[in-house]
């Protein structure tokens, strides 16, 4: 029996903490059900992600990436037509990637893990790009972002909520003189702004924008420029970035932790 699928591919989302599969069939099975599987190794325990019916042909797997660390997900796609059924090809995460080189990130990645566990443990807050507009600052009628840069809704994203749900990690971040950062209702002065050098686990990748917290000392950074480090041109296996101190009149210390 002639297989349909013409293709799967997925594309790790770090951004977002996710990946997207995305297939083609050969004409006619577009309006099949197609039922998405993940496994750990490509051949045991299989779990039911969800299904989708129609011509859509893409699926967003979340959580893609937990607590910094980098796992290699499979996937197949089931087809169910006319009564019969359909496996796709088995893909990776890291399709194009080779065994080995995948098992020597990993080892790098785990010392990073480890030495990083040293030092702060901060909350990683991925700004958003998508999501319900923000009720504050956008124009009904023309969806229009206005007036974003002191919002309390959507602290200047545009989007309700401005950063998707944190994440927990640990990172090195410059040492910075107790006196930096005062608690007076000037802070830091936003015409002077402080920027601190860091290093942290290349997953999940940042970008600039986003938001690093460190509840235990009450200081919020912004991430400005990120370098990475790359194994073979092909991995990162771990993120060196600048960012600038907030002032502590800055609105994002209005910004709730959970």
């Amino acid at each position: 029996m002639e297989n349909p699928f013409v293709d799967l591919t997925v594309v790790p989302m770090y951004g977002k903490f996710a990946s997207r599969l995305v297939w083609k069939v050969q004409a006619g099975y577009e309006k099949g059900k197609f039922i998405i599987f993940r496994s750990p190794d490509g051949l045991n325990n299989w779990q039911d992600l969800g299904s989708i019916s129609g011509i859509m042909g893409s699926f967003v797997d979340e959580n893609l990436i937990p607590r910094g660390r980098m796992d290699e997900a499979f996937y197949k796609v089931v087809l169910q037509y006319n009564g019969k059924r359909f496996d796709s090809d088995v893909v990776s995460t890291f399709g194009k990637i080779k065994r080995s080189e995948f098992g020597v990130a990993r080892v790098i990645m785990e010392h990073e893990w480890v030495s990083l566990k040293l030092f702060t443990p901060v909350k990683f807050f991925k700004l958003r790009t998508d999501g319900a507009p923000c009720p504050r600052c956008t124009e009904p009628d023309t969806d229009m972002k206005v007036g974003l840069s002191l919002c309390p809704v959507c602290y200047g994203t545009g989007y309700d909520g401005a950063y998707y749900p944190a994440v927990d990690t640990f990172m090195h971040i410059g040492v910075i003189s107790p006196k930096v950062q005062e608690d007076s209702r000037e802070g830091t002065g936003s015409a002077d702004p402080v920027t601190i050098q860091a290093r942290t686990a290349a997953y999940p990748m940042m970008e600039k924008g986003d938001m690093i917290v460190n509840p235990m000392a009450d200081r919020r950074y912004l991430v400005e420029t990120i370098n990475y480090g790359w194994l073979n041109g092909k991995i990162p296996v771990y993120a060196e970035s600048q960012m600038t101190l907030l002032a502590r009149n800055n609105i994002r210390y209005t910004y709730p932790l959970k």
